[in-house]
């Protein structure tokens, strides 16, 4: 008696996993519109939208920067596509001195070949000054102290 069950446990146990496989369809190609019938499929062109943030800029010695913050590039669904920016030259922010990086972008059509310098100024940062009542009223996190 306890062979049957443990082989209609086992054949159950079978039917489910065999019943749990994914569909191996492969998706069908867009067919061209015949004559009469919409397009299925509608494709939208790339096109650059607006570009932002790639002005000359000034920063104190000792501020981080980083050549892709505040740049904004808006694609045709309005998305900032400016992490497909290929950057090239470097900004030593612990050194003053003028630097100069180039960002260069195809997309779709539209070609991007810009130049930017940035300007390292030596300078003390200054951190905004915090009262103590200020102090009091943060958390305080483990390991903070």
């Amino acid at each position: 008696m306890l062979k049957k069950g443990l082989y209609i446990v086992l054949l159950a146990l079978v039917l489910v996993l065999v019943s749990c496989t994914t569909d191996k369809t492969e998706p069908t190609e867009p067919t061209e519109p015949t004559e009469g019938s919409e397009p299925t499929e509608v494709l939208i062109e790339k096109e650059i939208k607006s570009i932002s943030g790639l002005e000359d800029i000034v920063i104190t010695e000792g501020v981080y920067f980083h050549p892709l913050r505040d740049v904004v590039i808006k694609n045709e669904s309005d998305e900032n596509i400016s992490y497909l920016f290929e950057v090239s030259g470097q900004v030593n922010y612990g050194v003053p001195g003028t630097y100069t990086l180039n960002y260069q972008l195809t997309y779709g059509e539209d070609v991007i070949d810009e130049t930017r310098i940035v300007t390292v100024n030596a300078g003390t940062i200054m951190a905004e000054p915090v009262s103590r009542n200020q102090l009091q009223n943060q958390p305080t996190l483990l390991g903070d102290g």
